[in-house]
Formats: structure tokens, sequence, C-alpha cells
């Protein structure tokens, strides 16, 4: 399956108004080597597992396959979102409902969150080698 096949899966219960969560795996048993390279990165108070866990089921993680999202804020009517180098930095939610900033190596975006006051956004991050990062959806009631 790929990101975009995943990412319109999730869409479908977030649209209808139902609060999910979607992590990145590598779910390649047969093969004896990394074939989509996913993962994800927890947000814990330490590394053992009742906090590993406690942030999953939190929604405190996203999904990558290479790049970094140092962190995401709300400031005013706005997103600012750290990452890694990128050459694309998305806003997502409801519908058709995006923007984007380009460039290279970005490092710091601000995106209008005007669009997504009536329901959920989450960010992509997009590297030089079209590797993604994948927020999880946030509700802005």
């Amino acid at each position: 399956m790929t990101a975009a096949m995943a990412g319109g899966l999730c869409d479908a219960p977030l649209n209808e108004g139902h609060r999910v969560f979607a992590y990145a795996t590598d779910d390649a048993h047969h093969m004896t080597h990394d074939a989509f390279g996913g993962w994800i990165h927890v947000k814990a108070e330490n590394l053992d597992p009742e906090s590993i866990l406690h942030g999953i089921k939190s929604g405190h993680f996203y999904s990558s396959q290479g790049p970094y999202i140092q962190d995401i804020q709300i400031k005013d009517n706005d997103v600012v979102v750290d990452c890694s180098p990128a050459s694309v930095v998305i806003i997502s939610g409801r519908g058709s409902r995006a923007t984007k900033e380009m460039g290279n190596g970005v490092t710091q975006v601000r995106l209008p969150l005007a669009r997504f006051r009536d329901a959920h956004f989450r960010i992509t991050v997009v590297d030089d080698r079209n590797r993604k990062a994948w927020s999880n959806p946030a509700w802005l009631d």
C-alpha cells in the first residue's frame, strides 16, 4: 500500500468525525531488508515500555520514512513546523483543504490555519529524496 492510499484510508473516518491516529510500519516479513522504511517517533517521558505505550495511545508520535518533525506549534492563526531539511511541508485536512510551502532545505514553515478551524489538520514533510514524515491529525476545537 502506498502512502497516498494509506492517507486516503485514514481520511474516511476522520471526515466522519472519528478521532483516529495512524502509524507507519514496515510489515515486510518476506524480505530480509527494510523494504519501505516506515517507523514512528514517540514523544515519551523516558524509554520504559509504559511511557512509550502512553505516548502511542495518546497520539504523541509521528510516522516517518526518514524526515524528522522536531516541533509543531500553533501560534496565533498559524501552525509553525520545525523539521529536518525538506523540499515541501504540507498542511492538509478534510476534503481538498491543503496548503504547502516549497523550497530547498526548508527547516521551518508557518502555515495558515483558517481553512482548518472546523475540522482536523495534519502535517506532511517531504525531503529531497521524496521520503515523507506524517503527523497525526490535530483538532482545533
